[in-house]
């Protein structure tokens, strides 16, 4: 048996109402739930039955969920057999007992729907709901003002695009409140022969609209409309315009702001109006209390597909609503309403929010026009600027007119009586100054350029006092072979120590000729030869050794390089010997070195020399006169660039103490009253941000200046930003302006002051 329980407002149970009677229930789509019982006037437990006490009512497995008690109407207390009627709500209203005080605004960019109704939900005084599925991340920008949690929430299905479910779960606490998308596909049937009773059709074209003027934030001409998403067209066609005719009607949301917005809400709408609204009231049995199938099962928001074919009917269309009248008097019987468009449920939302005193006051805002004034002298070269801030409130600007005179240019002159005086200045003390304490710097020089420079050519003598002389013309007559030094026939000397030097300034021509040597061998044993500290040119040398088809040096420094050098090392050894006599070859000896020798000689004529492991030790000089050809050149210098380095450094600068002294002999101003007029221009250029407004408009000196100003990306005038206008003359003279705006603000923000 279907019960009816009582609860007190915590959730705590009071009663089971066994003599309940007349239970019945009405469930809408999107809309609030209602339902009501009686009982017997005697019925102890109507003592439980107050204001707002939670009631739950059992239809089998199907979940209507929780109501809470709202009316009891009057009833003949002493009647015999007398109920009381009590009318419910579902729990959702709840929601109507809190409300947002005030302007609140939330949403856009980057804040979602789910969010959103966060946002509302964390306003509760006390949290009986949680949050559910959200199943639209919209990002609308909803604006609120003095509406309570229900209404607030349940409109923000009314912006959307897509049909939408609210799902109020009442199966376990804390309640949820989820937003789903409706259902696309059949979820539920009706069967002629079935379990379908009768049906009844009804049209209703008094609503029939083909073609929808939305409006959306604003009022008057500030109001906002689709021309600028919508081809310049204000108003949105339906596609069965051609069957129904043009049928104009107005759409208006005063909490949309955005044009695309309100040209997608108005087509949302537009969908549901382009038809006459056909209902079809369908009594059926219900079956789900026996099946417990979900086909069987009739809920709001489930598409159904009825089908008759007795009757040549089948269609699937949306429930909006079902209902019992009777839960224990006729459970089975089911009154289910069927539409082809789903309706808006702003009239429901406003009938909540009427019943608890509450209005929809949105603020909307006024037109006003303010001036602002200027006045100043200016020149070609300093032009009258008049800057003005439009703040982010002006909601829309309608026109900013500018109007101007040219006047004589004005001064004010006057002069001041003064005594003489002395001035005395850095009396006590100098001081220092450093500069460039810190850091390195980099300069660079020779950033560009570059030459080319031929050279002449040039002979370079050396000569004894070691300058040099420079000869330039044609040297073909200098033929390579070089000179010849004089003869120097000092020999070698050498002291005790072995320490000797070598001067050797003169050439030897020997012819060639033979020498007939006898059979011997000659020893070389390994030595060295050191050369250091020689400031002069140093030769390098070798010696050389030969005999009868064996020629060859015992290794040694070879080279002419003019500069300081340090040789040293040891001379490979070598032994020749020959058997018999043979004819010599011509040949020049290069050095002779000291030693002792044995000579051992016989008839044959064989004999020996032996020289000792020694070294020598010479520091020598050469002087070489020398000359040298270099023939002509040219050098290319390309582009470059020179950095130098300066390291940190500083530079300090001391200053004595001094002073200095200034002495004004005693004089007087006259002083000259008046207002002296100059010039007047004959023209002027006109700039708005910096853009030059072309000389025909400006003609008659007045000029709605809106198309000139800066704009932002959406082509609309930048709030919250400075704009200038400047006017400029042709000559020294006054300008006198004035610029008119007329815009509408917005009457929210701000404090009370």
């Amino acid at each position: 048996m279907d019960e009816v329980t009582v609860y007190d407002q915590s959730g705590k149970l009071l009663a089971v109402l066994d003599n309940a009677d007349a239970v019945s229930y009405e469930l809408k789509h999107n809309d609030l739930w209602t339902g009501s019982f009686s009982l017997p006037t005697g019925d102890p437990k109507n003592v439980y039955c107050q204001a707002h006490n939670l009631v739950r009512l059992s239809d089998g497995s199907r979940d209507t969920g929780i109501y809470r008690i709202i009316g009891m109407p009057s009833a003949e207390e002493t009647a015999a057999g007398g109920m009381r009627e009590y009318s419910v709500e579902h729990v959702m209203a709840t929601l109507l007992d809190d409300v947002l005080f005030g302007y609140h605004e939330i949403g856009g960019e980057g804040i979602t729907t789910r969010q959103v109704m966060q946002y509302i939900l964390d306003r509760q005084t006390a949290k009986r709901w949680v949050l559910g599925e959200v199943a639209f991340s919209d990002e609308y920008q909803y604006k609120f003002e003095n509406v309570s949690l229900l209404s607030a929430l349940l409109s923000l299905g009314e912006v959307l695009t897509e049909e939408y479910t609210w799902d109020f779960d009442t199966s376990a606490t804390p309640w949820v409140v989820s937003l789903r998308k409706a259902d696309t596909s059949d979820g539920c049937g009706i069967h002629y022969a079935r379990n379908l009773v009768g049906i009844e059709k009804t049209m209703d074209a008094s609503a029939l609209v083909t073609r929808l003027y939305p409006l959306g934030y604003g009022e008057g001409v500030n109001q906002l409309n689709i021309r600028s998403v919508n081809g310049g067209v204000p108003y949105l066609d339906a596609d069965t315009a051609s069957t129904w005719g043009i049928k104009c009607s107005v759409y208006a949301d005063t909490r949309i702001e955005d044009a695309a917005v309100l040209k997608a809400r108005a087509a949302a709408v537009l969908e549901g109006y382009k038809n006459p609204y056909i209902t079809y009231t369908a009594k059926a049995i219900d079956l789900h209390r026996m099946t417990g199938q979900s086909w069987d099962n009739y809920m709001p928001g489930k598409r159904v597909r009825v089908m008759d074919g007795e009757h040549g009917i089948s269609f699937a269309a949306r429930i909006v609503s079902i209902s019992k009248k009777d839960l224990r008097g006729d459970p089975g019987s089911v009154e289910i309403t069927i539409a082809n468009a789903v309706r808006d449920v702003a009239d429901s939302i406003n009938t909540l929010a009427d019943r608890v005193g509450i209005g929809e006051l949105y603020s909307q805002g006024a037109t006003q026009i303010f001036a602002i004034p200027f006045a100043d002298n200016a020149d070609p070269e300093h032009p009258a600027k008049m800057r003005f801030y439009i703040p982010s409130g002006l909601v829309r600007i309608n026109r900013m007119q500018l109007s101007w005179e040219l006047s004589a240019f004005r001064a004010y002159e006057t002069g001041a009586a003064a005594g003489g005086s002395t001035t005395q200045t850095s009396s006590s003390g100098g001081g220092s100054t450093a500069t460039s304490s810190s850091s390195e710097d980099v300069a660079c020089t020779s950033e560009s350029g570059g030459e080319t420079t031929v050279s002449q050519p040039v002979r370079v003598l050396s000569s004894d006092g070691g300058g040099t002389a420079i000869a330039i013309g044609n040297f073909a007559n200098i033929d390579g072979t070089g000179y010849s030094t004089a003869a120097n026939t000092a020999g070698l000397t050498t002291d005790d120590a072995g320490k000797h030097k070598h001067t050797i300034g003169h050439t030897h021509d020997i012819a060639a000729h033979k020498h007939t040597c006898f059979k011997h061998a000659h020893t070389i044993n390994s030595h060295s030869h050191d050369f250091s500290g020689s400031q002069s040119l140093a030769w390098g040398h070798q010696h050389s050794y030969g005999s009868i088809g064996d020629k060859g040096n015992t290794g040694g420094v070879v080279g002419y390089k003019p500069k300081d050098i340090i040789i040293s090392g040891t001379t490979g050894g070598r032994t020749l010997t020959a058997n018999e006599a043979g004819d010599g070859d011509s040949s020049s000896v290069a050095l002779m070195t000291g030693g002792t020798s044995n000579q051992n000689s016989g008839e044959s004529g064989s004999h020996n020399h032996t020289i000792p492991a020694h070294t020598h030790k010479f520091q020598h000089a050469h002087k070489v006169e020398f000359s040298i050809n270099v023939p002509g050149f040219t050098v290319d210098i390309p582009a470059h660039t020179h950095n130098v380095k300066i390291p940190g450094h500083n530079h300090r600068v001391s200053i004595s103490a001094h002073t200095h002294e200034l002495t004004l002999p005693d004089h007087t101003h006259d002083i000259t009253y008046g207002i002296f007029e100059g010039t007047t221009a004959r023209s002027v250029r006109l700039l708005v941000d910096g853009t030059e407004v072309p000389s025909e408009a400006i003609s008659k000196r007045e000029l709605d200046i809106s198309a000139y100003l800066e704009k932002d990306e959406d082509g609309k005038i930048t709030r919250s930003a400075w704009h200038t206008v400047e006017l400029v003359p042709d000559k020294l003279t006054r300008i006198e302006a004035n610029l008119f705006a007329q815009t509408f603000i917005q009457s929210t923000g701000g404090g009370d002051y």
